[in-house]
């Protein structure tokens, strides 16, 4: 009766538990395996801040592996890397061999092959060196308007690598700079174009500089003829000569242009006039931004009669 009450007691639970049991081991010994290759990062650690590594190393390590098809989905999920720590390191030549033993491997997932075995990583002391840095400018600015003057700040970046790199850096260029169609000063903050380099090993101290391009309207000479003469205020009692002058004005491309001889008036100011001759200074009345440099004559023969 004891061994029946045994078996009895709890056999709800038990009996789950007998099912749960035999669930898992069909799930472990039951699931279908799959055997594929899948890459791992190779990822480098604690470099001495005074070294730098001079080859070129592989990328990724190709692993043949076999094992349940979940555990392998995950493995390609997560991508597990390859550390290769440098604790300690010191220049020259460091040998790194690979075996399943050092591979980030999850318990029930068996390593078939993998590529490479072995590579060797070259440290070499870093050198530091000052390159200029030149914008890269794109682009074209608007039509009578002209670059007068760029500036970078800074002008000047430490670039560290090994020797044999940085002698072939002699600047560095930002990041391209649209200015297509600008007319005025055009101010960024840039990026360095290290991918120039070609070599990952090679690093600036600033990522980044301002760059300022000086953008001013292109200016010209323009000479108007025949403009006429007018007096102020209007006075039947006075006459002058000559009627029409010349005028030369000088301002941005773009409006000198644009200007026609109806945009300058020129007037003689003969208010309050007693009866004489008069030899008086005419006043170019012209646009906003435009200057006048000479009228031809200079001076206007100004006649006023009796009343």
């Amino acid at each position: 009766m004891r061994l029946q009450g045994l078996f009895l007691n709890n056999w709800v639970l038990k009996l789950l538990s007998l099912g749960f049991a035999v669930f898992l081991w069909f799930f472990v010994v039951g699931e279908e395996k799959a055997e594929v290759t899948i890459t791992m990062p190779t990822e480098i650690v604690n470099l001495p801040k005074n070294l730098v590594v001079a080859n070129d190393i592989p990328d990724m390590i190709y692993v043949r592996v076999l094992g349940p098809r979940s555990v392998i989905r995950d493995m390609v999920l997560q991508r597990l890397p390859k550390i290769i720590d440098l604790k300690n390191a010191t220049a020259g030549k460091i040998a790194v061999h690979i075996d399943s033993d050092t591979l980030p491997i999850p318990s029930g997932v068996k390593v078939t092959r993998y590529q490479p075995s072995e590579f060797d990583i070259m440290l070499e002391p870093v050198v530091r060196k000052e390159v200029p840095v030149r914008p890269e400018i794109t682009g074209t600015v608007a039509n009578g308007y002209k670059i007068k003057k760029i500036e970078t700040t800074p002008d000047r970046v430490t670039v560290s690598g090994t020797a044999k790199e940085l002698n072939k850096i002699k600047e560095l260029r930002t990041l391209p700079i649209n200015i297509d169609g600008a007319t005025e000063i055009v101010k960024v903050r840039s990026g360095l174009n290290m991918q120039n380099i070609n070599n990952n090993n090679v690093s600036a101290n600033n990522n980044d500089v301002t760059v300022t391009i000086d953008i001013k309207s292109i200016k010209t000479i323009k000479r108007f003829q025949k403009i006429p003469v007018q007096i102020y205020p209007l006075n039947e009692r006075i006459s002058f000569w000559p009627k029409k002058v010349s005028v030369t004005v000088k301002g941005p491309l773009k409006e000198i242009n644009d200007m026609s001889d109806a945009d300058i008036n020129i007037i003689v100011e003969t208010q309050n006039l007693a009866k004489g001759v008069y030899m008086l200074t005419p006043k170019a009345i012209v646009p906003e931004g435009i200057s006048v440099m000479r009228v031809i004559p200079q001076k206007i023969k100004v006649y006023k009669t009796k009343k």
